[in-house]
């Protein structure tokens, strides 16, 4: 999307079952600088599944949101994040054909590779090969959302007085924000493990080529910490954050650490496993190796969870750098809090 419709600016937004969040980035001269972020918390039923129940509640709960930073506001213009777990991520291979006849021939070759018919997507795709290349095939990626998830985001949207310019996948937004200048020579993945879920992404050569999500997540490590140690999931929470697993997963004079370790164990090794089948499943159908992966969202962070998967995965394991293609943002919270919000720092970017 051009950046006239931001000049300078971008607010960005995602939504989950229990918060939305907004960032909203602002270029002055060379720096770029954080102008606000919101997280608000949402009650039970007013977003399920990331399914939209209450529209004209969540709409309601945003505009009372942007009230409190009415002042540092420009535009009502906004990019949105669509859940990873409800985008059509497809990469084709189709023949060459005549750059007019390629929506025709993305749309015939994609269909055999959707549950739906493509009628019932609002879907868009990137040539993935110079048309100036003289090759017999288009690499293509297509990406498609139902239009009525779709629709219930711009409808709320709407009502809460606000006009989405782009609706962006999570995947291409954490590659924007992760990927130097957007170009990896090798398959990466990255891992982001979120409050609600954790997405997998590979990032080859200068484009996702898949994703995929499963339900571990931050507050499941939370949740299980909690029951486990019979505490608070505030205190379970502290906890973690405090103790982790150990920076080089030793066991220290401290009774929590080892209780901590042990009650986590069980889904980190599911978290392992599920990478790598999930390397597995990609290699199977791509001859290049993945032989590096990024950590970024909130459990990025969790002392000794790279040492952990390292070890587990026997592969190069790196903490995510939101700043490697923003070197001129200003840093106003830690950084641990720009890895967090990675997918939501991305989207922004994509406006500056």
């Amino acid at each position: 999307m051009e950046n006239q419709f931001f000049k300078e600016e971008g607010m960005a937004m995602k939504i989950s079952d229990d918060f939305f969040k907004i960032l909203d980035l602002k270029k002055q001269k060379n720096k770029v600088k954080v102008n606000f972020l919101l997280e608000e918390e949402l009650e039970k039923g007013i977003v399920e599944g990331k399914r939209v129940k209450k529209i004209d509640v969540l709409a309601e709960r945003i505009k009372e949101s942007l009230k409190k930073i009415e002042k540092k506001r420009i535009k009502n213009t906004i990019l949105f994040s669509l859940p990873e777990e409800f985008v059509y991520l497809i990469k084709l291979k189709i023949p060459r054909v005549k750059v007019e006849e390629l929506k025709s021939a993305v749309c015939f070759a994609v269909q055999d590779h959707l549950p739906l018919p493509i009628q019932n997507l609002f879907f868009d795709f990137e040539l993935l090969t110079d048309p100036k290349e003289k090759v017999n095939f288009f690499e293509i990626l297509f990406c498609g959302i139902e239009k009525e998830i779709l629709s219930e985001y711009s409808e709320t949207l709407k009502k809460a007085k606000l006009f989405p310019i782009v609706f962006e996948p999570e995947s291409l937004s954490l590659s924007r924000c992760l990927i130097k200048d957007g170009f990896s020579s090798n398959p990466i993945l990255i891992v982001e493990i979120t409050e609600n879920k954790t997405n997998f992404v590979v990032h080859f050569k200068n484009s996702v080529v898949d994703s995929t999500t499963i339900p571990i997540s931050s507050n499941l490590f939370t949740e299980i910490l909690a029951k486990s140690l019979n505490v608070s999931k505030k205190e379970a929470e502290d906890l973690k954050k405090t103790y982790g697993l150990g920076e080089k997963l030793e066991i220290e004079l401290k009774p929590e650490k080892p209780a901590i370790f042990s009650s986590l164990v069980g889904p980190l090794v599911d978290l392992a496993e599920q990478i790598k089948n999930f390397i597995i499943y990609y290699q199977s159908h791509d001859s290049q190796a993945i032989k590096k992966i990024l950590l970024a969202g909130k459990e990025a962070n969790l002392k000794g969870l790279k040492e952990f998967l390292k070890k587990e995965l026997n592969l190069e394991v790196e903490l995510g750098n939101p700043f490697v293609n923003l070197p001129s943002l200003e840093r106003d919270f830690p950084e641990e809090k720009f890895l967090e919000i990675s997918s939501l720092l991305g989207l922004a970017m994509r406006a500056i």
